[in-house]
């Protein structure tokens, strides 16, 4: 932690007033995943999801405790942001399936529900209750309204 200038400073217990910034932010990181919840489609199962999508939007997100437009993984890594189009919590998709894991007449495709990014050029995707990571989806849709 010395080598990346990071001071550790101690707060006293239960006085989170003496914490004014990490407690903004972790307020920042529930209601995002909340608001995402509520208006998609998606269980409240998925708040870790949710959470790690808030995460990485952040993440990528200027701050005005840095340069102007500057986003803390720029400043941790030195490298520009690659913009790409955002994907909302809770789009359906589908994933292709390679030929060889299908015969000729079974679907080339799966249906999918986005829930985050899994890297480089990857995308955290909800597929009968479990969560997998894939390149290369085709979105279809925005995700559907929570019924009231």
């Amino acid at each position: 932690m010395r080598d990346s200038r990071i001071i550790r400073e101690k707060a006293a217990p239960y006085f989170p007033k003496q914490n004014g910034v990490s407690e903004r932010t972790n307020r920042t990181l529930i209601g995002q995943p909340e608001a995402r919840l509520e208006e998609s489609a998606l269980r409240m199962e998925m708040w870790a999801e949710a959470v790690h999508l808030a995460v990485y939007l952040n993440n990528r997100s200027p701050t005005s405790a840095l340069e102007e437009g500057l986003t803390p993984l720029q400043a941790w890594t030195g490298e520009a942001l690659h913009v790409r189009k955002l994907i909302k919590f809770g789009t359906i998709g589908y994933k292709h399936i390679p030929k060889e894991l299908r015969t000729k007449w079974e679907p080339n495709s799966q249906k999918c529900v986005f829930v985050g990014y899994g890297g480089t050029n990857l995308y955290r995707i909800l597929i009968d209750n479990r969560i997998h990571v894939a390149p290369y989806l085709t979105w279809v849709q925005d995700p559907p309204k929570k019924q009231s």
